[in-house]
């Protein structure tokens, strides 16, 4: 019984700090290709932390050019006793907008669509340097499942990198 209350005190204290910062702005890119501005707002005060996560951007591929727009919705969860390190998962749905070239057809050729609507599921690791050494940046890799729903159902694996600022007073 007394092991039990302690694992019980040792995981609530471990899994009850909140995210060191509420708010960011930064990069975010990755495959497929694109280049995003990126925030990350924490929308809970409380554990589990609930975050949203707003992509803008651009792909200047040289035969397939696009803008897209994402939103993320993430739950996130410290990882281990240590300060700084999260794990999240989260679902974004995202729009894509191909002004140059259009959607690439399984045999690789060109389609004629230009319009494009997908769901990412994102499992993700983030380092915030916040409580080390007072370092206001975030840096953050996702990699998940994509499934396309228009203009025709498709599958692939997208990836991310991001580098955020932490804005001062979140």
């Amino acid at each position: 019984m007394k092991i039990k209350l302690l694992f019980a005190f040792v995981s609530l204290v471990a899994f009850s700090y909140a995210q060191p910062y509420k708010h960011s702005i930064g990069l975010k890119s990755g495959y497929p290709g694109v280049i995003n501005l990126n925030n990350k707002l924490f929308v809970s005060a409380t554990m589990p932390r609930w975050a949203l996560e707003n992509s803008v951007g651009v792909n200047f591929d040289r035969d397939n050019q696009y803008i897209n727009a994402q939103t993320m919705i993430s739950f996130n969860q410290p990882l281990g006793v240590s300060t700084g390190y999260f794990l999240y998962f989260g679902i974004a749905p995202t729009a894509q907008y191909y002004f140059k070239g259009a959607i690439l057809e399984e045999d690789g050729s060109v389609g004629s669509e230009k319009f494009l609507f997908r769901t990412d599921a994102l499992l993700g690791f983030e380092f915030s340097g916040v409580q080390q050494k007072r370092i206001p940046l975030t840096l953050a890799f996702d990699v998940g499942p994509t499934y396309v729903i228009i203009p025709k159902p498709g599958f692939f694996i997208a990836f991310n990198i991001g580098l955020r600022y932490i804005v001062a007073g979140s």
